[in-house]
């Protein structure tokens, strides 16, 4: 029974460790990549708007924060932030084109209400929540899979054969040495039959695990 369980550890830790690797190095390589958008869109608007950009840069900083916090956390909706990203760049937009204007702040709010009325960015924006929402949710979703599998694969070390197992694996192994029999050994169906029995625990979950395969 140990040679079996040696076997089933030393697969099951393989396991972990692959999904393991490949969960860090996927959200390594994802959040390398939003660092260097944020950086590589920071340069080409700096350069290509200037001060005005600068003085409005926070408010691409923080998008692309509340982006890197959803794929952190999970805690931020998508389609909010979105709509609030547009909404303050709208207003932004606004009290710039009409710098020679001055504006009260309900006067601004105003403006921010009827945004959805006037579409000054046209259908833009919904699609590209739409896009952004589909692409994070897919990209968490795969870092999350990946991850949970790791720790699932872990809590398999925890379940133990029982002796029962033992003996049968014992039983299956010597019989026929001690009958004095020198024939090719246990037939096939019965080797199955002892390792279903042993590997009970593990086959309850087979299919989820199949599932979980396929669809990673």
């Amino acid at each position: 029974m140990q040679e079996l369980d040696n076997y089933l550890k030393e697969v099951i830790v393989r396991t972990a460790n692959i999904l393991d690797t490949r969960a860090k190095r996927f959200d390594e390589c994802f959040r390398n990549m939003m660092t260097k958008s944020k950086k590589d869109f920071h340069e080409m608007f700096k350069k290509t708007y200037g001060v005005l950009y600068l003085q409005h840069a926070h408010v691409f900083s923080d998008l692309f924060g509340e982006l890197e916090e959803y794929y952190s956390s999970g805690q931020v909706a998508l389609s909010e932030t979105m709509e609030k990203f547009f909404s303050i760049l709208y207003q932004r937009i606004f009290t710039v084109i009409n710098a020679q204007y001055q504006y009260s702040d309900e006067y601004l709010v105003c403006v921010q209400k009827h945004m959805n009325d006037l579409k000054p960015f046209g259908d833009v924006p919904q699609k590209l929540s739409i896009q952004l929402t589909r692409s994070f949710v897919a990209t968490r979703t795969l870092h999350k899979t990946l991850s949970k599998g790791a720790a699932a694969a872990e809590k398999l070390l925890e379940i133990k054969m029982n002796d029962e197992c033992g003996k049968e694996l014992v039983k299956m192994r010597y019989c026929g040495t001690c009958k004095n029999s020198r024939g090719p050994g246990p037939c096939p169906s019965y080797c199955t039959k002892t390792l279903q029995n042993c590997l009970v625990h593990f086959l309850t979950i087979s299919d989820s695990w199949d599932y979980y395969v396929g669809e990673y």
